[in-house]
């Protein structure tokens, strides 16, 4: 008994190791990805912009001409619902940061963000465009009726249905995020890190206001 106790604690320190060490490494890939697209914006230089945008048009060729059935297809919509999730949360991720470092209301961040919703409409654009030939290239040449799409549209709801009543064999949120790939873990302590950041930079430059305007008046 007392070995069988020992080997169940000793995988699950294996485990929760090998799990962190992987939401780590899939944390710092996401943080990678999130200061490249801030040189994109922050630069005067658009090679990287251009650079980025033209990297997506390689889906086209690695996947175009491929054979896909219908559950290969589904996978690769659901990747692409995870990649624009993900561009969005980057985004919003880059906003709190310069907003924050930059400071809300000023000249200077009106114009930052200008140009960020310039470089966030033309990837999520690009993102759409690359997708949809994507898409119809290969239900084209593999033969797929198009209304597939609502089949998937239907298996997505009753996942979300049968987990809003959670039972004992259906883990609540798992099947769906299992379905679309999607890890949430990383994402969501990158996104609380850099909110805890920028909450921290606003209420330091707060202080340091309401500081100088306490020795403004008393002068």
């Amino acid at each position: 008994c007392c070995a069988g106790a020992k080997l169940d604690y000793f995988r699950f320190v294996i485990t929760f190791a090998a799990n962190a060490v992987y939401m780590f490494l899939h944390s710092v890939f996401m943080f990678v990805q999130i200061m490249t697209l801030n040189v994109a914006i922050n630069s005067n230089d658009k090679t990287l912009l251009i650079i980025l945008i033209s990297s997506q048009f390689v889906e086209l060729k690695s996947s175009c001409f491929k054979k896909f059935g219908h559950k290969n297809l589904f996978q690769l919509a659901c990747s692409d619902v995870v990649e624009r999730f993900e561009l969005l949360i980057f985004m919003i991720v880059l906003i709190l940061v310069n907003m924050a470092e930059i400071g809300i209301g000023t000249q200077a961040s009106l114009q930052w963000m200008q140009r960020a919703c310039y470089v966030g409409c033309a990837l999520i654009l690009s993102e759409c465009t690359v997708d949809w030939l994507k898409h119809g290239f290969i239900i084209k040449f593999n033969m797929i009726d198009p209304k597939i799409y609502e089949v998937y549209r239907l298996i997505l709801c009753g996942d979300v249905v049968k987990e809003a009543r959670p039972s004992s064999s259906i883990p609540s949120l798992r099947t769906t995020l299992r379905r679309f790939g999607f890890i949430p873990i990383p994402l969501a302590g990158l996104l609380f890190r850099v909110i805890w950041d920028t909450l921290a930079t606003v209420r330091m430059e707060a202080r340091v206001s309401l500081i100088v305007a306490t020795v403004l008046n008393m002068m």
